[in-house]
C-alpha cells in the first residue's frame, strides 16, 4: 500500500441501530424536517441533532423558518432583492425604481443598509436602510468630485471601499464620508472585493489595512493602530510615505504632481510643490499632451504605450505612426468602438457615463436614443429625466443645471 495518507475504520458494533436511536425513539426527535443521531459512544445530550433541508434551524433547535438572508442586485434604474428559498415568489423588499445609473451595491449587515454606487451625470455613493427601502428615504454619503462604480463594504472596521473609473483609483472612507484614503491608482478599475483580513490586525481581531495605521483615526477601537508617540514623529498624520492632503486624507507621496486630483481638494496639486515645473521621465515616462487637467501635460507609465488601449484622452499613446504600434484590434460584435479605438460594451453607450473617455460614446447621436421623459419628469438639457418636484428645488439633479435655470 504505498503513498499511504489516511485511512478510515467502519465498526458496526459503533453504529446506531435502526430500530433504537434517539430520532427514531423520538418521533425524528421531535425534528420539524431532519434528524441526525450521534453515534452511542459520545457523551452528548440529548444525542441528535436536527437540521433543515430548506430555511434555517429556529430557536427551538427543532423547527424549521425562513432564512433573512437575501440577494440583492441593481439593474442601473432599479435595485431589486431576491429570496434565497427555492420556492418563494415573495421578494424581501419592494423594487426600488426611477433610479439613473446605480451600477454597484453591497449590505451593511449590522446597520441593515444599503451602500450603493451611481454614476454619471449624478454621481454619488449613498445608503438606504434595507427595512423598506424608497428613492425619499436615501442618504448622501459622498457626492463630490467622484465617478464610483465597484463598492464594497468592510464590516470589521466599518469603512467603504469603492472603485473610481473617473480617477482612475481604489478608495476608502468611514461610513459617514469622512476620512477619504486613496489606496491604488489602477487601469480603469470597475469591481472590488473585501479580504477584511489581509493587512493590520488589532488585538481585538479586527481587521485594518496597513496604511490605516497613524492615519490618525482610532481604526481598531482600542487605540492600538495610534501609538501616540510613533505616530507624531515628524508632525505628520498619515503614516509611512503617504503624503498629508490639506482635507486629512492620506495619498502616496508619488502622486503628488502626478496631473491627477489625488488628494480630491487639489493639495497634492497645488503650486508649493512646484508642479509646473516637473518633466516627465523620458525613459519611464510619457508625456499626455492632452491630458491638462491643471493646465499642463499629464505623465502615464511608459508600458501603457501601445498596450492597445488608449490611457491619454486623445489616444496619443496608441499612435500607430508614431509609435508604430500594431494596428489595434476590432472590436467585438457586442462592443461600441470609440473615436480613441477603445472597445466598450455596446449596453454602455449613451448611458451618460463617459465610458469611452473620449466622449464619443456621448455625442449628439445619443439625443434619438435616450427616452422620452413622461408627463411627470423635467426634460434636461442633457436629455436626462428627472422628477418634476426636483425642478427649481435648489440642488443641481440633471447634472448640468439646466433644472435649477430661470428658477429666480
Amino acid at each position: 500500500m504505498p503513498n499511504l495518507r489516511d485511512i478510515a475504520i467502519f465498526d458496526i458494533s459503533n453504529q446506531p441501530s435502526k430500530a433504537d436511536t434517539p430520532c427514531t425513539r423520538l418521533g425524528n426527535g421531535g425534528c420539524a424536517q431532519l434528524c441526525f443521531s450521534f453515534p452511542v459512544d459520545q457523551p452528548t445530550s440529548p444525542g441528535f441533532r436536527c437540521d433543515c433541508t430548506t430555511g434555517v434551524l429556529a430557536e427551538d433547535k427543532h423547527s424549521c423558518e425562513d432564512s433573512k438572508e437575501f440577494l440583492v442586485y441593481t439593474t442601473r434604474t432599479e435595485i431589486h432583492s431576491l429570496s434565497l428559498l427555492p420556492k418563494s415568489y415573495n421578494v424581501p423588499f419592494d423594487t426600488v425604481s426611477d433610479l439613473t445609473n446605480v451600477v454597484g451595491i453591497d449590505f451593511d449587515y449590522t446597520n441593515k443598509d444599503l451602500i450603493f454606487t451611481q454614476i454619471r451625470p449624478d454621481t454619488k455613493i449613498a445608503k438606504v436602510s434595507s427595512s423598506n427601502p424608497t428613492k425619499e428615504k436615501m442618504e448622501i454619503i459622498l457626492a463630490q468630485g467622484i465617478n464610483p462604480e465597484g463598492i464594497a463594504y468592510d464590516w470589521t472596521s466599518k469603512k467603504i471601499y469603492w472603485t473610481d473609473s473617473a480617477n482612475n483609483s481604489i478608495y476608502s472612507m468611514n461610513s459617514d464620508g469622512s476620512h477619504i484614503v486613496r489606496i491604488i491608482q489602477v487601469e480603469r478599475p470597475r469591481a472590488i472585493v473585501l479580504d477584511p483580513c489581509r493587512g493590520f490586525r488589532c488585538p481585538n481581531h479586527r481587521c485594518i489595512p496597513g496604511t490605516w495605521h497613524c492615519d490618525g483615526d482610532d481604526d481598531c477601537g482600542d487605540g492600538v493602530d495610534e501609538p501616540g508617540e510613533y505616530c507624531k514623529l515628524d508632525g505628520r498624520t498619515c503614516f509611512g510615505d503617504l503624503f498629508t492632503c490639506d482635507n486629512g486624507n492620506c495619498v502616496p507621496k508619488i502622486y503628488i504632481c502626478d496631473g491627477d486630483n489625488d488628494c480630491i481638494d487639489g493639495s497634492d496639486e497645488e503650486d508649493r510643490h512646484k508642479c509646473n515645473n516637473r518633466k516627465c521621465d523620458e525613459e519611464t515616462e510619457f508625456t499626455c499632451n492632452a491630458n491638462k487637467q491643471w493646465g499642463r501635460a499629464m505623465c502615464i507609465p511608459k508600458k501603457w504605450v501601445c498596450d492597445g488601449d488608449p490611457d491619454c484622452v486623445d489616444g496619443a499613446d496608441e499612435n500607430v505612426t508614431a509609435h508604430y504600434c500594431p494596428p489595434p484590434q476590432e472590436c467585438g460584435e457586442n462592443e461600441f468602438q470609440c473615436q480613441n479605438r477603445r472597445c466598450i460594451s455596446k449596453e454602455w453607450e449613451c448611458d451618460f457615463d463617459n465610458d469611452c473617455g473620449d466622449g464619443s460614446d456621448e455625442s449628439q447621436a445619443c439625443n434619438s436614443k435616450y427616452r422620452v421623459c413622461t408627463a411627470d419628469e423635467f426634460n434636461c438639457t442633457n436629455a436626462k429625466c428627472i422628477r418634476k418636484t426636483y425642478h427649481c428645488d435648489g440642488e443641481d439633479d440633471c447634472g448640468d443645471n439646466s433644472d435649477e435655470v430661470g428658477c429666480g
